[in-house]
């Protein structure tokens, strides 16, 4: 079987590019006799992603030096252009998470979100209309939906009227690289460049409004504790005004900064208000740190028993979750390691895999 996979999206950092670097990494160690065809395209950065492709043994490379706007325009809004032309003939083809392009095989497409239509004030008008059309091919002409957990599949039912029949959860797995023996003196020398002087809780994103920032740092005063908070990520310029002694802004990190970020929080806190999955809270998991986080979205799915689940829109609630996380750290640590156990990026290749195998059959 041959097998089509967009990962434009690889190279830009996102949780996507996450999602489709590790789901490629493992389809390949599955060493199937399938043929993996990896395409995609930038104009600008076109050479980082053929450096990235070439890295994959064993997948076959056809990239193109049109623009994610220029694939929006040309695959999602005049839906011209098969992709076989840029692929070759295939059996099937996974797209990706901004364009649609026309297809004689059939296609999956990977659905992470639909942040847009839960709180669309907070998405950029241009955003919306490049979405919308996409999703409008993803619902016309996509064999079946993967949605990342079932919240969103709940959405995709909800918001995009789709068959429930077509839509496959397949979860996410931990994203950060497993923390290393770290010695004191690089840990010292890390947080001192990030400003950190002593024990902390993290929270993992920022400069997005469902982040839910301005309450985190509201019920972190609340709990009147003798820690520092530390959130990762670019503020919003409203966010970077909450900056203080006691709540620190790192800006971008690395993911290995972000690994050790994580293995040396006291508590991990992701108090957002929509999530697709919550890839923070099983990096939490995987690094041996109690977790507290909202109890909407796909985050109770995520985290099961294993992580303090508050409400979101009261500051009470997120600073007793925070109390209660610290004072029972080894408990939660244990049921987070037992939580983990039901993802893995090995179990998401192999689902998925035998997804592109049904879909592919039932097309001959």
């Amino acid at each position: 079987m041959k097998i089509a996979i967009d990962v434009t999206q690889a190279i830009y950092g996102t949780g996507v590019s996450q999602y489709t670097r590790h789901l490629v990494s493992e389809l390949l160690k599955l060493k199937t006799k399938d043929s993996l065809i990896l395409f995609g395209g930038s104009l600008r950065r076109k050479a980082e992603l053929d450096h990235w492709i070439r890295h994959q043994s064993g997948a076959i490379g056809k990239t193109h030096r049109l623009s994610p706007k220029m694939a929006h325009f040309l695959w999602n809004t005049l839906h011209l252009y098969p992709v076989e032309r840029i692929t070759g003939l295939v059996d099937v083809i996974h797209t990706s998470d901004w364009a649609e392009p026309p297809a004689r095989a059939p296609k999956v497409t990977t659905i992470h979100d639909l942040a847009m239509f839960k709180d669309p004030q907070y998405v950029h008008p241009e955003v919306g209309r490049v979405h919308r059309k996409r999703l409008f091919w993803v619902i016309k002409e996509s064999a079946r939906i993967i949605a990342v957990s079932q919240a969103t599949k709940n959405d995709i039912i909800r918001y995009l009227e789709v068959d429930p029949e077509r839509i496959d959860v397949i979860p996410e797995a931990p994203t950060l690289p497993p923390p290393t023996l770290n010695t004191q003196e690089i840990v010292t020398n890390q947080f001192r460049r990030l400003g950190i002087t002593k024990p902390y809780i993290l929270v993992p994103g920022s400069g997005h409004p469902r982040k839910n920032i301005h309450k985190a740092v509201a019920a972190f005063k609340r709990a009147k504790l003798d820690l520092l908070l530390v959130i990762v990520g670019r503020p919003s310029e409203d966010e970077a005004k909450l900056a203080s002694p006691s709540v620190i802004f790192t800006g971008f990190v690395s993911d290995l900064d972000m690994g050790l970020l994580t293995s040396q929080a006291q508590v991990v806190l992701f108090p957002s208000l929509y999530e697709g999955f919550g890839l923070p809270v099983l990096d939490a998991f995987a690094a041996s740190v109690p977790v507290v986080t909202s109890d909407t979205s796909s985050l109770p799915e995520v985290a099961g028993p294993a992580a303090v689940l508050v409400n979101p829109l009261s500051e009470e609630s997120i600073a007793d979750g925070i109390i209660e996380g610290l004072e029972n750290r080894s408990e939660l640590i244990r049921k987070g390691h037992q939580q983990l156990k039901k993802f893995s990026w090995q179990k998401t290749a192999r689902m998925t895999l035998k997804l592109y195998q049904e879909v592919a059959q039932n097309h001959q």
